[in-house]
């Protein structure tokens, strides 16, 4: 399985048509501000109906447009596919072969893992940014969990509307809080197995070799959230406080996602080296875990990742990827590619543009 091309229309600067890439490795260079990481963007948002950058899509609008196009032409058995996403005033649209189609049909056409420079922080940022990066992770595996956790979501925001509102009776409190431990179940649920799985196929650091780990810990323990009654007595325990508060204090919106290094937290005790080794060891333990689950790898996007890391943690990674899926890599220094990737696909981004090198 592997991109053939991909096609835009007034996507942020890209001019538009299509471009064709290579099933093996894709290397775009350039300078900033050219249009790489709008390649990749685009590419992404066909596949995956959303950005990587932003959550509004309307940004991915080219200036004084008022809609936008992106496709992706996937090769797959028995039959290519094409992806499409549109924008316009009255909202987005997914098809899928010049048809309309739902979102879980639509993910589960192409696998994709994007990594960016922006992930390779989300070590030191806060808890959210950990959350967002494994609920991402966890769709590559189960296309329909984003479903289930926008589900949730919806769920929490309306509690949480509701709590804003004023003084809330428990009577009208409790339909709320019973939905959102049955929405909250299979997302927590998800997110234990995801990590089950990781840990098979894991352990140890890919650059250091010492013991390696990601510990969750749910807000509301799975066991809690499989006795309905039990769940909901937490929530009515903490009824007042989160009536002060205006807002849910349990759910796995609030669920944390720890890296742990020899049983050490990465976050506070580790080199900036080391997070990023630990980061890419999860990354290379999810595509070892997908090549056993589905017998091949996902396409694989990396954008500017030469600004957050050094040439050998580079050159693992690639060697890790070569002729074993398809790549799209984007760089402001082809230089550093030059021995690691002899005879390679490269082409120059200018001004929107895309030329073969």
């Amino acid at each position: 399985m592997h991109i053939a091309a991909l096609q835009t229309y007034h996507f942020r600067n890209l001019a538009d048509g299509a471009v064709s890439f290579s099933p093996e490795l894709n290397l775009f260079v350039g300078p900033n501000g050219q249009g790489k990481t709008n390649l990749l963007e685009a590419m992404y948002c066909a596949c995956f109906s959303k950005s990587f950058r932003t959550h509004r899509l309307e940004e991915c609008v080219a200036y004084g447009e008022a809609e936008m196009r992106t496709a992706c032409r996937v090769e797959r058995e028995p039959l290519p596919r094409v992806l499409e996403v549109r924008l316009d005033r009255n909202g987005k649209e997914l098809r899928l072969d010049g048809k309309a189609a739902g979102i879980d049909e639509f993910l589960a056409t192409v696998s994709l893992l994007c990594i960016t420079a922006d992930h390779l922080r989300v070590i030191t940022e806060g808890p959210e940014q950990r959350r967002r990066f494994f609920d991402g992770l966890i769709v590559l595996f189960w296309p329909e969990y984003l479903h289930e956790l926008a589900t949730y979501r919806r769920v929490v925001r309306q509690k949480n509307a509701l709590l804003r509102a004023g003084e809330v009776v428990p009577a009208v409190l409790e339909p709320w809080n019973r939905r959102q431990v049955q929405t909250a179940r299979p997302v927590v649920a998800r997110r234990l197995e995801f990590l089950r799985l990781l840990e098979s196929v894991g352990g140890r650091d890919r650059f250091s070799g010492e013991p390696f780990r990601v510990r969750y810990h749910p807000s509301l323990d799975a066991d809690v959230l499989a006795d309905e009654a039990r769940a909901l007595a937490v929530l009515e325990a903490h009824r007042v406080r989160e009536q002060a508060l205006q807002r849910s204090l349990y759910g796995p919106h609030l669920d944390r996602f720890d890296f742990y290094l020899d049983d050490r937290n990465v976050r506070h005790y580790a080199s900036s080296g080391q997070k990023r080794g630990a980061l890419l060891t999860v990354y290379l333990d999810v595509m070892d875990l997908f090549q056993q689950a589905r017998g091949h790898l996902p396409v694989v996007l990396i954008d500017d990742v030469d600004m957050e890391l050094d040439l050998p943690r580079i050159r693992t990674l690639l060697a890790a990827l070569d002729r074993r899926a398809q790549l799209f890599l984007s760089s402001a220094k082809p230089e550093l590619f030059q021995d690691l990737l002899p005879g390679r696909t490269v082409c120059r981004i200018d001004a929107g543009r895309v030329y073969n090198i």
